[in-house]
C-alpha cells in the first residue's frame, strides 16, 4: 500500500500535477506604462459610447424639439470636459500624471453617458 501511495505521489509530481500556483494567479504586474495606455484605452472607449448616444439622440423621432437645449447641453459638457483636462493633477510632472488624467476624464465620461441615457433618450 505504502508503495502505490509512494508511487502515485512521484507520478504527480512528475507530470506536474502538483505544482503550485503563484501567489497572485500566474498574473503579471502592469509597468506604469501599460497602466497608462490602459487608461487611455478605456477613456477612448468611454467618449466613443458618448458620441454614439449623442448620435442616437441627434436623430431620434422628434428631436427636433429638444435640438437647441441638447446642443447648449453638448457645449456645457464641453467646456467641463476642457476644464478637467487643464485641471491640475495630484501627480503633476510625475509617471502617474496621464494615467491620473485618463481616469478623472473617464469618470467624468461615463457620468455624461448616464446622463445622456436618464435625461435625452427617449424611452
Amino acid at each position: 500500500m505504502m508503495k502505490e501511495i509512494f508511487a502515485s505521489l512521484a507520478l504527480l509530481a512528475l507530470t506536474g500535477c502538483a505544482t503550485r500556483l503563484p501567489e497572485d494567479g500566474g498574473r503579471k504586474d502592469l509597468t506604469q506604462m501599460e497602466m497608462t495606455r490602459r487608461s487611455a484605452d478605456e477613456l477612448e472607449l468611454a467618449c466613443m459610447e458618448r458620441r454614439r448616444l449623442e448620435y442616437r439622440i441627434r436623430n431620434q423621432p422628434g428631436c427636433e424639439k429638444i435640438k437647441k437645449q441638447f446642443m447648449a447641453d453638448c457645449e456645457l459638457f464641453e467646456k467641463k470636459l476642457k476644464a478637467e483636462w487643464e485641471k491640475p493633477s495630484d501627480y503633476a510632472g510625475g509617471s502617474m500624471e496621464p494615467m491620473d488624467r485618463n481616469e478623472r476624464m473617464t469618470a467624468l465620461v461615463e457620468k455624461r453617458i448616464a446622463e445622456l441615457r436618464t435625461k435625452w433618450l427617449a424611452k
